[in-house]
């Protein structure tokens, strides 16, 4: 194998590498934004236990609902006195009449805008006479903070993209304009006039192939070896090399004379 095939492999293989960094970091931040959202938990207030059960049994399939507690007001109660040392006042307060309480925890990857506005439909619809609360503010901020982060990542793939494809075809054109003589020699002395096209295919599917088998291969064995716990879209590795088949179209089109 040539000397300039390898070094444009181990150019695309670090630029693959960082860009896969990338995609890395993206889902670490996610995840850190998602586990955010499912602290904005929300409480439900309601005077009749059996109602609080009964909406627990409506929503135990629900995806976007990670957890549900319920509490009587006995519990509830008791809770009180322990917390802030209220045992002076313990009869009066088991004697007053405190509601039941019922607390959700929300999938944080899943409880976005749509299922939120569906949720609080439901319990309008069903549920009119039981009462609510939920921390909007950490909520929508997490949503605001996701919404800048994929903005942020898309403008880095485009950035990153635009590198790899100036970079890749480069070396390229490059490498085979250095390679112009021995063609031109081969030819002369009554090689195929196809063959050097024959070769650059090859030289494609080789620059193509080689750096996604290395990387999708790296990968599955992180995860294999659960040295790492992310798991990548794999249409990613579709686009990445998709990314290289352009790099050999531009080159291609840019040589066209030399063929």
């Amino acid at each position: 194998m040539r000397k300039g095939l390898i070094f444009q492999i181990f150019i695309s293989l670090v630029l693959l590498v960082g860009w896969n960094l990338l995609h890395f970091g993206f889902e670490d931040q996610q995840n850190k934004i998602f586990g955010e959202a499912s602290q904005a938990k929300m409480i439900i207030f309601s005077e009749d236990l059996r109602k609080l059960h009964d909406l627990e049994i409506e929503l135990e399939q629900v995806y976007y609902i990670d957890d549900m507690e319920i509490e009587s007001d006995t519990h509830v109660a008791n809770m009180l006195i322990d917390n802030y040392d209220l045992g002076d006042v313990k009869d009066i307060l088991v004697s007053y009449n405190l509601p039941n309480l019922m607390t959700i925890s929300f999938a944080g990857e899943h409880y976005q805008t749509t299922e939120k506005l569906e949720f609080a439909d439901f319990l309008i619809e069903n549920y009119p006479e039981l009462n609510t609360t939920f921390d909007e503010e950490l909520w929508q901020n997490t949503q605001d903070n996701m919404a800048g982060l994929k903005h942020n990542y898309m403008i880095a793939n485009l950035i990153y993209l635009g590198l790899l494809l100036f970079i890749m075809i480069f070396l390229r054109i490059h490498f085979e304009i250095k390679h112009d003589e021995f063609w031109r020699i081969f030819r002369s002395a009554g090689g195929s006039y196809h063959k050097r096209n024959i070769e650059f295919i090859k030289d494609s599917l080789i620059l193509a192939i080689i750096p996604i088998g290395l990387i999708a291969g790296a990968y599955y064995l992180l995860i294999y070896r659960e040295i790492i716990s992310y798991h990548l879209d794999l249409r990613l590795f579709g686009i990445e090399l998709a990314a290289l088949i352009l790099v050999t179209l531009i080159s291609r089109i840019s040589l066209w004379s030399k063929f």
